[in-house]
């Protein structure tokens, strides 16, 4: 499975001089736990900002009315992955930073999404109850099948 059939494409961008607190804000309006800096809603993600972030920079001192987004979302290189990157893709690339969400950038680099592990638990939760249903079904199978010292007579 690909990166492009799990996204959500309704991401929720600012700009980097937005301030924290406008940040949380637009995340509890939206109900986003990340926001991605950007200059628009479809060019190269700049960074990200979490709400792990806000809490962080707050609790250092950093005055929430005036910090910018970009003084706690823009410290590296922004992790992202790519629309026709494989699922298992992502999931190693969020145990490796220790990341929950990613944005999705197209071939040009620019953004297209967000995907979550929220998203992939759901779809790995299906898969076993679809291989659960697998086991089962055999099971069942097993048991109408007559043993064959009973079929040959």
């Amino acid at each position: 499975m690909f990166v492009h059939e799990l996204i959500h494409r309704d991401v929720v961008t600012v700009g980097r001089d937005c301030t924290l607190r406008e940040a949380a804000r637009r995340m509890l309006q939206e109900s986003v736990g990340m926001l991605v800096i950007a200059e628009s809603p479809s060019s190269r993600p700049l960074g990200v900002v979490t709400d792990r972030d806000v809490v962080a920079a707050i609790a250092r001192g950093l005055d929430p009315e005036r910090a910018p987004v970009h003084s706690v979302g823009c410290g590296g290189p922004v992790r992202t992955v790519g629309e026709t990157d494989e699922i298992w893709d992502v999931t190693s690339i969020m145990s490796r930073y220790g990341v929950r969400r990613l944005p999705v950038v197209d071939g040009a680099g620019r953004l297209v999404g967000i995907v979550a592990l929220d998203d992939l638990i759901r779809l790995i939760g299906q898969q076993m109850s679809d291989l659960a249903g697998a086991i089962s079904a055999g099971i069942s199978n097993e048991h109408r099948i007559p043993p064959a010292h009973e079929r040959d007579s």
